[in-house]
């Protein structure tokens, strides 16, 4: 069942998700029973600059997303979210901290902001936008509750399993949306099925249900030329993502791949991300059992320098890889993804025909979409780790490189998806 999991599934998002510390019991624990459970610090390479049109400033957020933190920034400088940079998205439920940018503006209006759920931590002038991706890492700080002193032993045990042998990188449940099925957008607007993206998107499965959004689905599934051109007056009862739909459906009916290309490019990119995430999560499970080895046709990644290459030399590889120097990587496909040889070529190929997809299909998503792919690192080191134990409440400090998930590291512990 996609819209689950199931013993033998594993979690939709990631079809036979295994564990590493297969070894070690599930254990039990209560966590987030507060935002100050989860809380989450950017690692920069270092300060930003001082020149600059751009302003840099650190955040401390609590309980909002980092669109939410935007929109309310947006509003109270009277600014479009999408002027904002960002180096990547922090959960809600938790109190983080994070760098963003906005060019243009003064220091001391970002400074003096008094918004609900955020503060302004500090400010730096620099020379251009802060880009996905800027940043070194995350540090976290987990408070586990209700945890037995067997339970705190098997943690203990289960984390020296990850430091010596690595997090398996899964990207987690928050890549693909609240129910898990982000993925299914876009996978439609990849093969350019742009009306089963439409209507998954103006779906309860995806948008808060609403009159609004009723009319919006049905129009869209069974109205005429007429009914589209009336659209627009349900603008202003919608998200900024399905407004622009329904405006562009007022204004050019029936066609459907404008009215797709009409959602702001930052929200198709995270649908297709979310299906370029399955992709690599179902890749993951199936290498599950030898992620530390580099075997004969796997494409090579350099933890240091994020490179990737082709291994020939599989002997000499192997003690950069006990030395976590280098990892297996898996794709995330794109036109220009270096591509595996042997058993690793197998298994990515077939995570693509699982999704009913090729490769050259990503090359005709166009209109400024990143299509190029890249390679992921399928397991990566976990340092920092800092754990101590009082009176059932265990407190867990590690860090992660940029784009890896604390919540891979809880799913270790706990065990909550059993894959096949």
């Amino acid at each position: 069942m996609e819209s689950g999991s199931s013993p033998t599934s594993g979690p939709c998002w990631a079809p036979g998700y295994g564990h590493r510390t297969h070894a070690t019991p599930p254990i039990g624990f209560r966590f987030r029973q507060s935002p100050e459970d989860f809380v989450v610090e950017e690692l920069r390479h270092s300060e930003p600059e001082t020149e600059g049109t751009h302003v840099w400033f650190e955040i401390e957020k609590r309980n909002l997303s980092t669109v939410e933190a935007t929109r309310r920034l947006g509003k109270a400088l009277e600014r479009k979210d999408s002027e904002f940079g960002f180096a990547g998205r922090k959960d809600s439920k938790a109190v983080t901290r994070q760098w963003m940018s906005l060019e243009h503006v003064e220091a001391s209006a970002i400074e003096a902001l008094e918004i609900p759920g955020l503060r302004v931590l500090r400010s730096r002038s620099h020379n251009h936008k802060l880009r996905v991706g800027q940043l070194i890492g995350n540090r976290f700080r987990l408070v586990l509750r209700d945890v037995s002193p067997a339970g705190f032993e098997e943690m203990q045990a289960s984390l020296a399993t990850l430091a010596e042998s690595g997090l398996p990188n899964y990207y987690g449940a928050q890549r693909f949306g609240r129910h898990g099925l982000t993925y299914r957008l876009g996978r439609a607007y990849v093969k350019g099925d742009y009306r089963e993206y439409l209507l998954a998107l103006a779906s309860a499965e995806h948008s808060a249900s609403s009159p609004a959004l009723d009319e919006l689905h049905q129009t869209i599934a069974h109205g005429t030329k007429a009914d589209q051109r009336r659209l627009s007056r349900l603008v202003p009862d919608l998200d900024s993502d399905l407004s622009q739909v329904a405006r562009q459906l007022s204004r050019r009916p029936l066609d459907l791949g404008r009215a797709a290309r009409a959602i702001p490019k930052r929200s198709r990119q995270f649908h297709i991300s979310a299906l370029q995430s399955r992709v690599f999560n179902r890749v993951l499970s199936g290498r599950i059992s030898d992620l530390e080895c580099v075997r004969a046709g796997d494409v090579v990644f350099v933890h240091a320098k994020g490179a990737a290459f082709l291994a020939d030399d599989v002997a000499e590889l192997a003690p950069r890889a006990a030395a976590f120097e280098v990892s297996p990587s898996g794709p995330i496909p794109g036109t220009s993804t270096l591509l595996a040889g042997g058993a690793q070529a197998e298994l990515e190929a077939a995570a693509l025909a699982a999704e009913g997809l090729a490769t050259e299909d990503f090359g005709k998503i166009g209109f400024g979409l990143d299509q190029r792919g890249a390679r992921r690192p399928l397991r990566v080191p976990v340092t920092e780790v800092d754990l101590s134990f009082a009176e059932g409440v265990a407190t867990l400090g590690f860090a992660l490189p940029k784009g890896c998930y604390a919540t891979s590291v809880l799913e270790e512990l706990r065990k909550d998806h059993i894959g096949g």
